[in-house]
């Protein structure tokens, strides 16, 4: 140790409590020199003290206090006079352990009549926890807020409202939130449950979150959120409707059956022998309802598709009619529906009639004729947005030419059907493909009618091709191809099921 002129000092350890250790020089004036005793100069360091799951009593010459067992019980820490330490003394007491709880707490107390900021203690009670207190030198002790501890509400307290006030956060902060509810808030839902204005409350059920304008007791108002989508329920078959909560506006898809398509006509060489025809789609009907006038629950009824028409079995016998699909309604008849389209007649020597459309707001597709000559099938007409019809089966000419079966329609596309499904090929036994599925409900919210099936193929030499299948959702199916006596006439295509989407907003 030296001193600023760079004499050498006496080692610490050689210097009594008295002895002088400290001289001040004012530079470039009078020297002046200030007696400070050893013991004095220890005290403005730090030193540790420490104590394990017991009392302790602190002495004026403590600088740190530390908790260092495992405490089994509260413990108090009492402080030394503020007049038993220089005015501006710092102590700090911590513990050291981790091991202090909101029930085993270290209390620090004081000594006499001190304060300690007002009070006549102060306790530590979150693990690591600490106080670092300032004597005045006289009378009291003045302490910080204490280390912040994220494992109690940021705060020494054990309270959540007292560390939130203590923090100075505002009153929207120290509202309550609940972000994964699986239910609507109610008007139980209130202050007595820690909810304020601004609390914020999200149904993960149905994606709708509230937000709180009112927690009076008994009385909380909660003003709905939109919805991040709207909630979308796709019915292929009947079942039960449920309204989701916080709905306002209902919309209703809604598309009838397809019919079945028409068998062929079996006959003998050098008469006219006409396919079946096609079977109209079914209709779409689009409506919106207030949510209002809905019930919780409503029945949805989906039209089932009609069967195609068998093939004939027995020589110079017309080909037999396809049958009707059924309606789709919600909730009832009269309320909201979609009607089938009608089915495909069979051929005769001089006619196979396609189905009609079905009604709704937009009618379905009508199902294709056959040729009076016993020529090629006719494709099916197609429809906007509702069911497609079938193309008509293939027929046979007096002069024994055969005939391929008419396309099915599909959508979008110009009357005639040309974007549905082919029509089988003339001769040999080939059927009508099926028509395809286009909805596409899940990407747009609406939904569409499906291609009708095509016409089968007629045939001399073989079973005739049978009609295809309508296609999702409500089309009609394609009628069947004309035969030669000795071979089956081609069976009916089926119509395809209705559905009903709804929409909730």
């Amino acid at each position: 140790m030296t001193d600023t002129k760079g004499s050498a000092l006496p080692h610490p350890a050689s210097l009594a409590t008295t002895d002088l250790v400290l001289v001040v020089t004012t530079p470039g004036g009078t020297p002046a020199s200030q007696s400070i005793t050893f013991a004095n100069l220890l005290k403005s360091g730090y030193s540790l003290s420490t104590f394990s799951d017991a009392n302790y009593a602190a002495v004026a010459t403590d600088t740190i206090v530390g908790q260092t067992g495992t405490l089994t019980a509260a413990r108090v820490v009492t402080l030394p006079a503020a007049n038993a330490v220089p005015a501006g003394y710092e102590l700090i007491v911590c513990d050291m352990s981790g091991s202090v709880t909101a029930t085993n707490t270290i209390t620090l107390q004081r000594a006499g009549s001190d304060t300690l900021n007002g009070s006549t203690s102060v306790a530590i009670n979150s693990a690591y926890g600490a106080r670092r207190l300032i004597s005045n030198g006289s009378n009291k002790w003045t302490f910080d807020a204490g280390v912040l501890r994220a494992s109690n509400n940021l705060s020494d307290v054990a309270s959540v409202s007292t560390a939130r006030t203590n923090l100075g956060l505002d009153v929207i902060s120290t509202c309550k939130s609940n972000l994964g509810a699986s239910t609507d808030p109610g008007t139980g839902n209130d202050n007595t449950q820690g909810y304020g204005i601004g609390s914020v409350w999200v149904n993960t059920s149905n994606n709708v979150a509230w937000i709180c304008t009112n927690a009076s007791t008994g009385a909380a108002k909660w003003a709905k959120d939109s919805p991040a989508l709207p909630d979308v329920q796709l019915f292929t078959s009947s079942g039960t409707w449920t309204k989701p909560a916080g709905a306002t506006v209902v919309m209703l898809y809604l598309i009838g059956a397809g019919s079945g398509g028409g068998a062929g006509r079996r006959a003998a060489a050098g008469t006219v022998r006409c396919g079946g025809g096609g079977s109209g789609g079914g209709a779409l009907t689009i409506l919106s309802y207030p949510a209002s006038v809905l019930s919780s629950t409503e029945t949805v009824t989906i039209g089932g598709g009609g069967s195609g028409a068998p093939a004939q079995t027995v020589d110079s016998t017309d080909g037999a009619a396809g049958s009707f699909g059924a309606v789709s309604y919600f909730k009832s008849l009269n309320f909201a529906r979609a009607s089938s389209g009608s089915p495909g007649s069979g051929g005769t020597a001089s006619s196979g009639a396609g189905g009609f459309s079905g009604a709704g707001t937009t009618a379905g597709a009508t199902g294709a004729a056959a040729s009076v000559t016993g020529g090629a099938g006719n494709a099916g007409s197609s429809a906007l947005h509702a069911g497609c019809s079938g193309g008509s089966g293939g027929g046979i000419t007096s002069g024994d030419v055969e005939g391929a079966g008419g396309a099915g329609s599909g959508w979008p596309s110009a009357s005639g059907g040309g974007s549905g499904s082919a029509g089988g090929a003339a001769g040999g036994n080939n059927p009508g493909p099926n028509g395809a599925a286009i909805s596409t409900v899940a990407s747009t919210y609406t939904m569409t009618g499906g291609q009708g099936g095509g016409g089968g193929g007629a045939s001399k030499t073989t079973a005739a091709g049978a009609g295809g299948n309508g296609g999702k959702y409500g089309a009609g199916g394609g009628g069947g191809g004309a035969s030669l006596n000795g071979f089956a006439s081609g069976a009916g295509g089926n119509g395809a099921d209705g559905a009903v989407l709804v929409i909730s907003y």
